[in-house]
């Protein structure tokens, strides 16, 4: 794989670069009007100034100390982005078209590498029927990524976009290989708190000493009566419940409804149950939609203000659960299409 080749040579580029610690930066934008400051925030670090340069006629350059790499942003005096990318020592180009792909910086062996990440997670397929298999696929190249870095800052930046893609325990793992520099940053402490906070209420690993179970849940439903979780999970009749957190305008969850329909269809008569929790507001244009859809699950109307958002760790929907009725455990999370309905028949053999 061209990645891996990229990154196998990252540590001898590195070795080259690094006769001497400055990462060299010469670059112009057409935001850059007049004259004035850019200044360099360490993002990882309180977002801290750690150099600035002038600008003029559209153009700047900075010498900057780099034996610790970092990650920074670039920003003119009036607070407008211009980059983000790894400090290293080498020389970066920001002056022609070349200098940046797809808004990522090249010029230098950690930031060509994350680049190079960054396509190779662009070109999977964007195909619906394909998405689950482009995520499995993309979680691999993620996780080759991250154990390539070898704990240094590119490891960490990748750590960073995959911290919503791969198990907490996962990534609390490789943050114990980081570089202890690394470690000490502010970012990387609220990271790994971050990753503590998430790890009980994701997929049980057996021997991690963590029983993730499931957190009650209580709204009312088409009726307006209360509806627990508890009183689901509880149910004797069930073997596994999916809580599924969505709402009606939700473009991806709608995308997903015929295939929970499928699911459900399949082993709902094996013990499969649906705790359905909408999002919407409108309890009218809810009712209606699953009325129209054919929901026939346990539905419940949470609002978007959604009280077990924090407790669950939830940022975005559709976000799935699954839960073990047998002893409470969290046993899946966020499957969907083709990556729920293999997992169900894992469990329900």
């Amino acid at each position: 794989m061209v990645m891996k080749k990229t990154l196998a040579i990252i540590c001898a580029a590195i070795a080259l670069a690094s006769c001497t610690n400055d990462c060299i930066i010469d670059g112009s934008h057409q935001a850059l009007v007049g004259n004035g400051r850019i200044y360099m925030y360490d993002e990882w670090n309180d977002h801290q100034v750690i150099d600035s340069s002038q600008y003029a006629n559209g153009h700047y350059h900075f010498k900057t100390d780099a034996s610790l790499p970092t990650l920074v942003s670039l920003y003119t005096d009036t607070q407008i982005k211009l980059h983000e990318f790894i400090l290293e020592p080498g020389k970066i180009d920001l002056t022609t078209p070349g200098g940046v792909i797809r808004n990522l910086v090249v010029g230098t062996p950690m930031n060509d590498a994350f680049s190079e990440l960054t396509v190779s997670l662009n070109t999977l397929s964007k195909d619906p029927s394909a998405l689950n298999e482009s995520f499995e696929a993309g979680a691999e190249i993620i996780r080759e990524a991250i154990a390539e870095g070898n704990g240094n800052a590119f490891s960490m930046m990748v750590m960073e976009q995959a911290i919503s893609g791969l198990h907490p325990l996962e990534l609390l793992g490789y943050f114990d290989t980081l570089e202890d520099y690394l470690k000490a940053k502010p970012f990387a402490l609220k990271m790994k708190a971050e990753l503590e906070k998430r790890a009980p209420v994701h997929p049980y690993i057996e021997g991690s000493g963590i029983e993730p179970h499931y957190i009650d849940i209580i709204h009312p439903g088409k009726d307006n009566r209360n509806i627990s979780l508890k009183e689901v999970v509880e149910n004797p009749d069930n073997r596994y419940v999916l809580v599924d957190f969505w709402a009606t305008w939700c473009g991806p969850c709608r995308m997903y409804l015929p295939s929970l329909k499928g699911s459900y269809e399949l082993y709902h008569d094996k013990g499969l149950e649906i705790y359905s929790v909408s999002c919407d507001e409108n309890a009218e244009q809810w009712k209606k939609f699953i009325d129209d859809e054919d929901m026939e699950w346990t539905n419940v109307i949470g609002g978007i203000e959604l009280p077990e958002a924090d407790s669950y760790q939830i940022y975005s929907i559709p976000t799935t659960i699954l839960i073990d009725c047998s002893n409470g455990f969290i046993v899946g999370r966020d499957l969907h299409g083709d990556m729920l309905q293999k997992r169900l028949e894992e469990l329900m053999k």
